[in-house]
């Protein structure tokens, strides 16, 4: 923590985790921080004490996107073990996919069954919900996970880019209300008047309506 006016260092604080792409975010004297490979922790601003702190079992890379505070709730997202997964969902995914995962399951590395988004409770950590498994983009991504949620009403709105998917789900419960292509975008959606916006690395811009996913309008440079 640093004076914003000189930049002298004001307090300190080392947190369990991992080198981390995605800025912490606060809500009134709360600080939370996402942090590889799989922890998340709270801190109070005032004091610098640390308030909790906790791994989410299953996924990875958890640090490479900011975390989202609302109603009480602490919303993070990441590619996820294949221990992470069901078999039920496991059965779901292609038969290359399958051995592939199998494959890497017994090496130094392992494969990723997908991107999933999970809530906790901001005061005391407590697992809230969690989405399903987003199956992996067959093409295949490089770079960060991405995958910070942007809250308009009751709905959140994420780009999870290992599975090429925009997801909006019902804040309080994880439920999803509708899907579509992300056009291997990153970064979050753009919100504004009713319609979400996402730029795809493709060169396509789309807008979608916030409550259905219709799409309104698409344009490709």
């Amino acid at each position: 923590k640093r004076s914003l006016r000189t930049g002298a260092l004001l307090d300190t604080l080392q947190l369990p985790g991992g080198v981390v792409m995605g800025p912490p975010v606060a809500r009134g004297d709360t600080l939370a921080a996402a942090l590889d490979e799989n922890g998340l922790c709270t801190v109070r601003i005032s004091t610098f004490e640390m308030l909790w702190c906790r791994t989410i079992p299953g996924l990875r890379m958890v640090g490479h996107a900011s975390p989202t505070i609302v109603d009480g709730l602490l919303l993070v997202s990441g590619p996820g073990k294949l221990r992470a997964a069901s078999p039920s969902y496991f059965a779901t995914l292609p038969f290359k996919q399958q051995l592939s995962l199998l494959w890497n399951a017994f090496g130094p590395e392992d494969g990723y069954v997908g991107q999933q988004v999970r809530a906790f409770d901001l005061q005391d950590g407590t697992p809230r919900w969690s989405t399903p498994f987003f199956p992996p983009d067959e093409v295949g991504v490089e770079g960060h996970s991405a995958g910070t949620a942007v809250i308009a009403g009751n709905l959140g709105l994420i780009v999870l880019p290992f599975s090429d998917v925009l997801v909006a789900f019902e804040v309080e419960t994880g439920a999803i209300r509708w899907t579509a292509e992300a056009h291997h975008g990153r970064g979050v959606p753009l919100v504004i008047d009713g319609d979400v916006f996402i730029a795809g690395r493709d060169g396509v811009i789309e807008t979608r309506d916030l409550e259905t996913g219709a799409l309104h309008c698409t344009i490709s440079r």
